[in-house]
């Protein structure tokens, strides 16, 4: 989230003045030009009221003519913010912006999200469930988020270098990056497919890059830990490799990325669960050539073109599922990795710009 609003921001730059309200520290990782005003990060109430206050001071100092929330959960600041100073509110709502169940949440937050000029939805599905939850369908606009397009020639050194350094060799690798959370799959995958793929191909491995989810609305779970017994107790201890968590820029996501033959992401589709809201990983994954298995649930049908960066099987059909997996690990389709780079570039970060500056006038 925080790599997106960065990207909203350097896009927003070359048609206005932006300033920034963050979290200390921010403006290190600031684009060049940009005007950032600091809070201390934590705890989150007493960073959420001191953005509130200075985010009123820097409105009514500089009288911009819009306001824009990067998350659901700054969108109160945004719009009062914007009353006082007649400007236009806006707010970029992702997964759990608006579809937590956390009532202090819906009750607070949720009738600004409603009242904000702008409702920006990372996907088809956010804006489904944002009409849903009250917000006025007219106000609503989809603005799938945009990806960076690596270097082609990067591929073979650093898939050789990644290989080796997690001792890889020429297996068949598929891949999962992410979160450990109920809502992307890692534990059903490992439970209901991943036995299967190796008893056809023992020489396969999975490549796990993440860790458990501590922060958010969310909140702390001990999934890790139940994904790390499904391993042991399905006797796939050879195979799969735990890399751990790793930064959004990271050179291994890269890597891995060139290195798998697959990228896949078991999304659920359950009201107990949070379901994908977008699926940044997956348009990672095609920018590098690189097609996603996955379920056709949430953000994922807007993140994965069928045909052209991967497929999209029924949700809970783990029997389909172990078969695309079985059939892009034993295929290195030339074909396929072009059709994915294609998909990536029509959605990079340029193209994100043009679209945002695009809601923003309108």
């Amino acid at each position: 989230m925080e790599t997106l609003t960065w990207h909203m921001v350097d896009e927003l730059k070359h048609a206005y003045r932006v300033t920034v309200i963050g979290p200390t520290g921010a403006s290190s990782e600031a684009p060049e030009g940009i005007d950032v005003v600091e809070a201390p990060p934590a705890p989150l109430p007493w960073f959420l009221l001191r953005a509130f206050v200075l985010s009123i001071w820097t409105s009514l100092k500089l009288r911009p003519a819009s306001v824009i929330a990067a998350n659901g959960l700054t969108a109160p600041s945004a719009w009062i913010c914007s009353k006082l100073v007649s400007a236009r509110s806006a707010v970029y709502l992702h997964g759990l912006d608006i579809k937590t169940k956390n009532p202090v949440y819906r009750a607070i937050w949720l009738p600004f999200i409603r009242r904000c000029d702008v409702v920006i939805a990372n996907s088809r599905f956010i804006a489904d469930v944002a009409t849903r939850s009250g917000v006025n369908p007219s106000r609503i606009r989809v603005l799938n988020p945009g990806v960076s397009l690596p270097e082609p020639d990067e591929h073979a050194p650093v898939e050789s270098r990644f290989r080796a350094a997690y001792q890889l060799g020429s297996h068949p690798l598929m891949l999962y990056v992410g979160r450990f959370t109920k809502g992307k799959g890692l534990l059903p995958f490992v439970e209901n497919v991943l036995p299967a793929v190796i008893k056809e191909m023992p020489n396969a491995k999975l490549v796990v890059i993440g860790g458990a989810a501590t922060k958010g609305l969310g909140g702390a779970t001990n999934y890790a830990e139940q994904v790390e017994e499904a391993v042991a107790r399905n006797h796939l201890v050879d195979n799969v490799v735990f890399c751990g968590e790793k930064k959004y820029r990271d050179p291994d996501i890269s890597a891995a990325y060139f290195s798998a033959n697959v990228l896949v992401f078991a999304a659920q589709n359950d009201d107990e669960v949070e379901i994908e809201g977008f699926g940044m990983v997956p348009l990672e994954a095609a920018a590098h050539g690189l097609p996603t298995v996955g379920f056709g649930v949430g953000g994922l049908l807007d993140s994965v073109a069928p045909g052209s960066c991967g497929l999209l099987v029924e949700p809970g059909d783990y029997m389909e599922f172990t078969l695309r997996v079985l059939e892009a690990l034993r295929m290195k389709d030339s074909v396929l990795t072009q059709s994915c780079v294609q998909f990536a570039q029509q959605r990079s970060w340029k193209q994100f710009g043009i679209g945002l500056r695009s809601i923003l006038t309108k």
